[in-house]
């Protein structure tokens, strides 16, 4: 997340790796195809090619085949598609041109779809026919069990320069968090991370548009000394974001090293840079080795391919990384996941599969976690909020991509959200009731599917419900400060199911307009959220995990609740109501449970 002291209005400047025709290489003795669809939806489904070599070793490859009911290749992975009509070409990335004998490589990728999908029933590599199964793909294999939710599961992101998280007013904030149960806050603050020197608590925002005058760096509200004392008051972990984009090694390391050694600020994650597989960041190592890119500046003319971003990344965060585990061998620490622009608009850039695999070939077993960002939106006009909720159904098939990755690299890596909200722009949005419904919808979405924590964007971020804001709480508009906004009881509602070690999952409602999740809890106590995303109408959803008999408690917040001073309505059922139908307002969030 791009921010300047409050509004973020960043610019996505990416540049698309072209990609030239290649001659097809030697061909193999033989070759078998695996293919296979991981998931499907109603436009679209992930499916995945996995090529085994027969016993001539290729120094690259081509592998074709031609679609049976007009599917079409919106992005792919571990490989440069072109498709002409039907006919998919998938040419080798520069990182896994050689295939042995007898070696395989898997090339995933997202495809649309209008009606039937029948799978290819021919494949081809360099011009060789080969065997498999190119018939009815298998049905994708069921996924892992969630793990209980982490006490680090609801996350906020926080800045350096936040005025409004300090003095009093801490204790105020703190006091809604803990409510909230958020276990973790990031600090220093998105893109602010890669201008931000720990141990002056300066910034270098003012210096970044002309790098080669002189500039005298301006000192930030929040030190980290201070803002892990807030966080600890709050009762929640702490995540930092070192200075990978105008900072050191050795800046960094002090840091983890300070931290590890003071008591009560050990810090729970711990991150090399923020976006920098983005022109939108800070980055003076591109300018050396192995980029020697020159005239680089944050949203500038000059924006580097995604391979460019990643070469240097991945050359250049390996000294952090040494150095931060020498500090402190027990720190967990990650690095950046890239979306696609069609998966996460708002933060993704073309060709992310070059940068997640060359960093996770680079940096490897001492990746704890992977950070990925989820702005589903770059723009904020024209939006229903149909729209933004129908973006937490792509979340189990963005996961799936992740866990796929990192299982081809063979890690196990926890996968962290970092950063999340509507879109990356501030919005006016973030005032009304989808932000809460978004808020409880996404952060669930990525917990029940396995993510270590959830971190929205952000604490505050002093816009207007004109101008927009991605905050939590309010800053100076409207008045008084640190009142919550709609994210917050998106938050407060989706902790009903993350307390206690709870496992969250997805929960089918029976309705095509309710989202639904269920987690048990310790105790043997049991909590359902519903999303109700119909704008306009009530919507009925049956519910029958309650033991028969049960006495439940409900809990709801709604579009026509929402202009409340308490917009969370509290009330009462019962298991044989909720099994034979719970009526859920228009655009709103009810929990059930045993226990709330």
């Amino acid at each position: 997340m791009d921010t300047s002291k409050g509004i973020r209005a960043a610019t996505l400047l990416v540049a698309l790796w072209g990609t030239s025709q290649v001659s097809l290489g030697q061909a193999p003795s033989s070759c078998s195809i695996a293919y296979s669809v991981a998931s499907q939806w109603s436009s679209g489904f992930q499916g995945d090619v996995k090529i085994t070599n027969g016993s001539t070793a290729l120094t690259s490859w081509t592998l074709t085949w031609t679609f049976a009911s007009g599917q079409t290749v919106t992005q792919l992975w571990n490989g440069v598609v072109t498709q002409s009509g039907a006919k998919v070409t998938v040419n080798n990335a520069s990182y896994n041109a050689s295939l042995g004998a007898g070696a395989t490589v898997d090339v995933g990728f997202l495809a649309s779809i209008t009606g039937t999908n029948a799978a290819p029933t021919a494949f081809s590599v360099n011009g060789v026919a080969c065997t498999g199964n190119g018939g009815t793909p298998p049905p994708p294999p069921p996924p892992p069990p969630p793990p209980p939710a982490s006490p680090i599961a609801l996350g906020l992101n926080t800045a350096a320069w936040d005025g409004e998280y300090s003095g009093s007013a801490v204790t105020t904030v703190n006091g809604f968090l803990a409510q909230a149960h958020v276990g973790i806050l990031r600090f220093p603050g998105g893109s602010w991370a890669d201008l931000y020197n720990w141990s002056q608590n300066t910034d270098i925002s003012n210096c970044i548009s002309n790098p080669n005058s002189a500039c005298s760096p301006a000192t930030d509200t929040i030190n980290f000394d201070t803002f892990a004392a807030d966080a600890a008051g709050a009762g929640a972990g702490t995540f930092i974001t070192v200075n990978y984009g105008s900072g050191t090694p050795q800046i960094a390391a002090a840091w983890v090293a300070h931290a590890h050694a003071t008591a009560g600020e050990a810090v729970a994650l711990w991150e090399i840079g923020n976006e920098n597989y983005g022109c939108w960041e800070a980055n003076n190592w591109l300018a050396g080795a192995p980029a020697f890119v020159q005239g680089y500046v944050p949203n500038g003319s000059v924006c580097p391919n995604t391979q460019v971003m990643a070469n240097s990344y991945a050359a250049n965060a390996l000294p952090f990384m040494s150095a931060m585990k020498q500090a402190d061998s027990t720190a967990k620490i990650g690095v950046p996941w890239a979306f696609e622009p069609s998966e996460a608009s708002g933060a993704g850039v073309v060709d992310s599969a070059q940068w997640n695999d060359t960093v996770l070939n680079a940096l490897g077993a001492n990746v704890a976690f992977v950070d990925a960002h989820w702005y589903p939106f770059s723009n904020i006009f024209g939006l229903t909020d149909t729209q933004i909720l129908a973006s937490i159904a792509q979340i189990p098939t963005s996961m799936q991509r992740i866990r796929t990755t990192l299982q081809q690299h063979s890690l196990a890596a926890n996968v962290v959200v970092g950063e999340t909200n509507i879109s990356n722009q501030a919005t006016p949005l973030d005032f009304q009731p989808v932000a809460a419904l978004f808020a409880a919808g996404t952060s669930l979405g990525w917990i029940s599917q396995g993510a270590l924590s959830v971190d929205l964007w952000d604490m505050h971020n002093f816009g207007s419900p004109q101008g927009g804001d991605f905050g939590m709480f309010t800053s100076t508009t409207p008045t008084p400060s640190n009142t919550p906004l709609p994210s917050y009881y998106g938050y407060l509602l989706a902790s009903r199911l993350t307390r206690s070690a709870a496992v969250v999952s997805s929960l089918a409602t029976g309705s095509s307009a309710v989202l639904g999740f269920t987690s048990g809890q310790a105790g043997g106590s049991q909590a359902v959220l519903l999303i109700n995303t119909n704008t306009s109408q009530s919507a009925t959803a049956q519910v029958n995990v309650f033991p028969a008999g049960a006495s439940l408690q409900t809990a709801t917040y709604s579009a026509a609740s929402a202009s409340a001073s308490n917009p969370v309505v509290q009330g009462t059922t019962t298991a044989q109501q909720a099994s034979s139908g719970l009526v859920l307002p228009p655009e709103s969030i009810v929990v059930v449970g045993t226990a709330n």
